[in-house]
């Protein structure tokens, strides 16, 4: 361990490094768009059961529709995103059997199941390409 400490701090010392310099702000841009979606999913929750009877079919239709508008903004967001998204959003769609009432809603799941049949596909050279930048990986996949 002491040994890949050491190897870790020469690599770094002289400007290789072992793992290029994180784009932060790229990762708090995504945050920043999904707590925005969240927020607004709240706040059309909120105000889309206000005066409605819960139990009531007007609080069904209300809640459903509410439902799809979210399962919306999350397919907007993972497909903005991208990455850990797309698997977060595969995850949920994913709980279609045994969720029940109880569980995610129907909207969000038959929505978000797009991504689980017809996922973002890349090539494996560019996929290679993206890795050998950001792991400094060296060689990979050439081809398809």
């Amino acid at each position: 361990a002491a040994a890949a400490a050491a190897a870790a701090a020469a690599a770094a010392e002289d400007g290789s490094g072992l793992l290029a310099t994180p784009d932060l702000t790229l990762g708090m841009g995504r945050s920043l768009l999904a707590l925005a979606a969240f927020k607004e999913q709240q706040k059309d929750y909120e105000e889309s059961l206000v005066g409605l009877a819960e139990g009531s079919t007007a609080y069904a239709a209300a809640l459903s529709a509410c439902h799809a508008r979210g399962a919306r903004r999350c397919l907007s967001v993972a497909e903005t995103n991208r990455g850990l998204y797309v698997k977060a959003a595969q995850f949920l769609a994913s709980i279609r059997g045994g969720s029940g009432d109880s569980g995610i809603p129907r909207e969000y799941v038959d929505t978000l199941a797009g991504l689980t049949e017809h996922a973002p596909h890349r090539p494996a050279s560019e996929l290679a390409a993206v890795l050998g930048e950001v792991m400094s990986l060296g060689g990979g996949p050439q081809s398809e």
